[in-house]
């Protein structure tokens, strides 16, 4: 990072939402810099880019899973292994920061005046929402969150299913926004993508997802997203170039991404 690096101040919701999308591309960033340095992956890195590797994502950036089988230290280690991932990269990388500035921008969201239910509904439009929209082929048909729960319901709401978003509960808007739990539901908008960043003058994901609807037509989606943000989709790039080559290419690509937004 540069002396002159644009910095995002955290006096606004608004400018909260802007640090908590790039928190989650410096994420995205980070776990494809641990499949190229994981030699069991990084030939065949398309294996990784894979909401089956969720939960290693979770334990590489030290979030606490909730399975027994990855609870202990040897277990971890045992378990990123099984998978592919070289164990050590949960220290060597620095996760902290991405993982300090999604929690910087979650607890400036605590902290506005913004009614609790349109605040979540921006977050999870944020993440999941907007991978969902842009990478889901059987959308708007693949909600599985139950419509009475917040999170159930803002997915709803963007997919047309239901009218508004739940109020939450002072307890339930506190679980939700906890940097846990947010990097632990869905957190294939991570180890898929896409990376995101909007465009000049887009001010709310919810609203631009809300408008989309449940609209089938992929590439209807993607045109009408692509009006709003910026979106390198990593997923499709390893689909499309499934070697180690193809890996360091769009980690570049992705690194260039980050440096060409707003900085933290």
């Amino acid at each position: 990072m540069t002396s002159n690096s644009r910095f995002i101040p955290t006096g606004s919701a608004a400018e909260a939402y802007a640090q908590v999308e790039v928190a989650l591309n410096l994420l995205r960033l980070t776990y494809l810099q641990a499949i190229g340095r994981s030699g069991a992956l990084r030939n065949t890195p398309a294996q990784a880019a894979s909401h089956q590797c969720n939960e290693a994502f979770v334990v590489l950036c030290g979030i606490e899973g909730d399975r027994s089988q990855v609870a202990g230290s040897q277990q971890v280690d045992a378990y990123l292994s099984s998978i592919g991932f070289d164990p050590r990269l949960r220290n060597l990388l620095d996760w902290e920061r991405g993982k300090d500035a999604l929690n910087r921008g979650l607890q400036a969201l605590r902290r506005m005046p913004e009614a609790p239910a349109r605040i979540l509904a921006e977050l999870y439009s944020i993440k999941p929402g907007f991978h969902e929209v842009w990478l889901h082929d059987d959308y708007p048909d693949d909600v599985r969150e139950n419509p009475d729960h917040p999170v159930g319901r803002i997915l709803g709401v963007i997919r047309g299913r239901q009218s508004q978003v739940l109020n939450p509960s002072h307890a339930e808007f506190e679980r939700l926004t906890d940097l846990g739990f947010f990097l632990r539901h869905a957190a294939c908008a991570l180890t898929e993508g896409p990376m995101v960043r909007r465009r000049t003058g887009v001010d709310s994901y919810f609203d631009i997802l809300q408008a989309i609807g449940p609209e089938r037509s992929f590439s209807f989606r993607r045109r009408k997203l692509e009006k709003g943000f910026h979106v390198l989709d990593t997923w499709q790039h390893l689909q499309g170039h499934n070697s180690e080559t193809g890996l360091w290419d769009l980690i570049d690509t992705a690194s260039a991404f980050v440096q060409s937004g707003p900085l933290l």
